[in-house]
């Protein structure tokens, strides 16, 4: 079935969705707007709703047998003199967790299929989600080991006394559960990301923050982790203190004699502490989830809050802050530095004509710029293996402001062509996994050379491409696609209607940035 099959295009103009299916029997239609006059996202978005609607109302179906489990738990528990008490506790284990599974998709599943309609894509997404980290996986390992047979073998009071463990038990055994430390369900936790191609940086960060948190933990065990624990912890990470391995004072010691020691040096931040605060409750929510964990979540709710000012404490440039950059002799026709270096004269004018992340722009191919379309663009995406994104919506097309055009930004893009270039700055070389390590160094010393505050980065430009769309009174929506957000995200806070090129490029030319940069040329 294609796209098209999903998709209705009433006289408004926005598209919607629709999926038939039967419900008690009857034939059925499950409608949701989509909020888009854009086909391409149209047609994106109905193909992944075809999906969740496939395995949400299958799911639905698996359940049908729940009232026939709990039977059979009460026959167990009422007559169990023909079988072992060893199997009779892993049948019950076995019977209650699947039952637990059962409940959620009955409570929430079943209100979905009536009442898809009324919800937003947002809703049904985060339905989806939450239902696919641990439930698809138990019901596999249900289908797997047959346990429906079981079970009724169970009831006809025919199963052997001693069953072995691996026909019985969907969750890790006792045993295995007390023998796992956290740094092994941790690794399985990072095995896991690797199967799924999560970016190598992400698998790094996953390693480090591994070793920060086991070795702050005061017990080593999983299933020994509680409140108290993760207490313990938080007081021992808010004392850690910033790159201590680089300092001499704390050479020899352990992370958590680190955080016992008297000393003047600078702690890490909270929003470092947030990030391990944050990693370590995935990992546990990971562990719930897979059995190894039987309680619920103890470090859910532990990040310290912040408000939305202290967490984006990076301000965009203003008038004078841009016409002292731009002014640096690096931007000067004579400097042989920006010709062996064009990364340094390039980024910062890409970073604020389009809005892109330094990261971004530093993995652009020649093949992700398009000079010869009506509407010259850029494309930013993970076509390449080394190519990464922050978000889904970080995907995007950006139309190329003229005045970059009149710099010479097409005379650059041609000189790379003819040499046989493959990448758009070439001299930029991958570091820790990234290809903006080296750039984001060199334009943290740069700004401070300028005397700009901490809160002048270069992810500034992107705050001010962000300020001036706002004070232009671009669409919320096409804000939106241009800087990668999804529409109720960091933009400006509402639904709109998607954009289509023509209006990306409308509301880029009306960004005046050239009154600042006019002596520019390439």
């Amino acid at each position: 079935m294609s796209y098209a099959d999903y998709l209705v295009l009433p006289s408004s103009g926005i598209y919607h969705f629709r999926y038939i299916h039967k419900y008690h029997g009857k034939r059925a239609a499950i409608k949701l707007s989509l909020k888009t006059r854009c086909k391409r996202i149209a047609r994106k978005n109905a193909l992944l709703l075809s999906e969740l609607c496939k395995s949400l109302l299958r799911d639905i179906c698996h359940m049908k047998a729940l009232e026939e489990l709990k039977a059979v738990r009460d026959h167990i528990a009422e007559d169990n003199s023909q079988l072992g008490v060893d199997a009779v506790r892993k049948a019950m284990i076995a019977i209650d967790l699947l039952e637990k599974k059962a409940t959620w998709v009955q409570v929430n599943l079943t209100l979905l299929e009536k009442n898809i309609d009324s919800l937003t894509l947002k809703k049904v997404i985060s339905l989806y989600s939450k239902h696919h980290i641990g439930l698809n996986k138990a019901l596999e390992v249900a289908e797997k080991k047959q346990l429906e047979s079981i079970y009724k073998q169970i009831a006809d009071s025919r199963f052997p006394s001693e069953p072995s463990a691996d026909k019985l038990s969907m969750a890790p055994s006792k045993a295995q559960k007390e023998s796992l430390s956290i740094s092994e369900v941790w690794d399985k936790y990072i095995e896991e990301a690797k199967r799924a191609k999560k970016a190598p940086s992400t698998i790094r960060d996953y390693e480090v923050a591994k070793s920060i948190i086991t070795g702050l933990l005061s017990t080593h065990k999983v299933s020994e982790i509680n409140k108290s624990v993760v207490r313990d912890f938080k007081e021992s990470l808010l004392k850690m203190p910033a790159n201590a391995s680089k300092i001499k004072l704390f050479k020899g010691l352990s992370l958590l004699e680190c955080t016992k020691l008297e000393h003047d040096q600078n702690l890490i931040s909270t929003a470092t502490v947030n990030k391990y605060l944050k990693q370590f409750s995935a990992v546990m929510a990971w562990s719930i989830n897979n059995g190894y964990y039987l309680d619920t979540n103890p470090v859910q709710g532990t990040a310290i809050k912040q408000s939305k000012r202290t967490i984006d404490s990076r301000k965009p440039f203003d008038a004078n802050d841009l016409k002292v950059i731009f002014e640096q002799s690096l931007f000067q026709n004579d400097n042989p530095e920006r010709v062996a270096r064009p990364y340094k004269f390039w980024l910062p004018l890409l970073a604020l004509y389009t809005g892109a992340r330094l990261a971004e722009l530093c993995q652009l191919y020649l093949k992700d710029i398009n000079l010869k379309s009506a509407i010259p663009h850029l494309t930013l995406r993970e076509e390449a293996e080394d190519q990464r994104l922050k978000t889904d919506s970080g995907w995007r097309v950006i139309p190329i402001h003229s005045h970059l055009i009149d710099i010479g930004f097409e005379h650059f893009v041609s000189a790379l062509e003819k040499k046989g270039e493959v990448r758009l700055f070439p001299e930029i070389k991958k570091s820790r996994h990234s290809y903006s390590t080296n750039p984001s160094k060199y334009f943290s010393k740069a700004f401070q050379k300028l005397n700009f505050d901490e809160t002048k980065v270069f992810h500034s430009f992107r705050h001010t491409f962000s300020n001036e769309l706002k004070k232009l009174g671009v669409q919320e929506a096409i804000a939106a696609n241009l800087m990668g957000h999804s529409h109720k995200q960091l933009t400006y806070g509402h639904y709109g209607a998607d954009a289509d090129l023509e209006m990306m490029k409308d509301a880029i030319d009306k960004l005046k940035f050239n009154e600042i940069c006019t002596h520019l040329r390439w």
